[in-house]
């Protein structure tokens, strides 16, 4: 969406910024009827972004309930609800305190619309010149969690995708944004984009979510743990899926992840289903 709207080289510069980053299934939530009308237009989907953006650098601990002006022109609005911040009444936050360079990110929930704007579907007020459309490639739905049941492995495989990108340029393509966020947090991004090669049992985001939100921000502001959770994930070498068998196999977090077949698929520690692979 940044990179549409023309916003790259804005979050690039010394800043800092504080930016409420909506999940990939937050702009999922929008619908594809929605987020066409959104893609399709450089200048409303900016002005959506820019209401993303507070200038300075408000960590989670900062806030308070009031206004907050956006880079957009309009406020965001923080209250208070059950002992937790909210935004503009229902917009979650969570995890928090993502450090960057030149900022900090706080993911959220859901989109943030400008009050300007019709929420329901939005367009821009009265008056505003919308952009030339220009085609839009679908928004994919989002992944299963890790619970739905996985293809068996046995079966035919559609044939293996190589990519000439490392194994963190692939997660930020292929949606697992609460895992790139977790690895710049934990400090393992440089690591993951050595020579490896590795192998990467990758979390959706919808699996993240399943640990509740308490967890997320214990895990998230604790460094050395959330490294070893995820290194945990990690094993040295590339293994393809036809070439899993039963048995334990070390990660790099120095504990062994224990493939069992359960229905006629592997699973992960007994309760942990894979897919899509390779």
């Amino acid at each position: 969406a940044l990179q549409v709207a023309g916003l790259v080289d804005t979050l690039k510069g010394t800043g800092p910024f504080t930016v409420f980053a909506p999940t990939n299934a937050a702009f999922s939530a929008l619908g594809q009827d929605t987020l066409n009308t959104v893609f399709n237009d450089q200048h409303l989907l900016a002005e959506i972004l820019k209401y993303h953006v507070v200038n300075g650098r408000v960590l989670s601990n900062d806030l308070t309930v009031g206004d907050v002006p956006t880079l957009q022109g309009e406020a965001l609005t923080f209250t208070m609800s059950n002992g937790v911040f909210v935004i503009n009444g229902n917009v979650g936050l969570g995890p928090v305190d993502v450090m960057a360079s030149n900022g900090v990110i706080h993911v959220i929930d859901k989109v943030l619309i400008p009050p300007s704007f019709d929420s329901t579907t939005p367009t821009a007020p009265t008056g505003y010149t919308p952009d030339t459309p220009s085609p839009v490639p679908p928004v994919p739905a989002p992944m299963a969690p890790a619970s739905y049941t996985p293809s068996p492995v046995t079966a035919p495989m559609a044939p293996v995708r190589y990519s000439s990108d490392d194994i963190v340029e692939v997660a930020v393509d292929s949606g697992f944004s609460l895992l790139t966020t977790a690895l710049q947090v934990a400090g393992l991004v440089d690591t993951l984009k050595g020579t490896g090669p590795f192998t990467v049992f990758a979390p959706t985001n919808a699996a993240f979510s399943a640990l509740g939100q308490d967890t997320l921000n214990t895990v998230f502001n604790d460094q050395h743990l959330l490294a070893e959770i995820l290194k945990y994930h990690v094993v040295n070498g590339r293994i393809l899926s036809t070439d899993l068998t039963v048995g334990d196999v070390s990660t790099l977090q120095g504990e062994s992840i224990t493939f069992t077949m359960s229905n006629g698929v592997f699973v992960i520690n007994g309760n942990v289903g894979l897919g899509p692979v390779d």
